[in-house]
């Protein structure tokens, strides 16, 4: 079975958070709910 996971090359800087977000259109406290939390203290 091939390997699923995201390959970067040298030359690219993503962050796979960020494009998981853009492909889902979802927003950073659907997908990590103690940001919110970490972010008001």
């Amino acid at each position: 079975m091939p390997n699923r996971a995201i390959c970067w090359t040298e030359e690219a800087e993503l962050c796979a958070d960020a494009v998981y977000l853009e492909l889902t259109n979802k927003k950073p406290e659907e997908i990590m709910p103690g940001l919110r939390a970490y972010s008001d203290a």
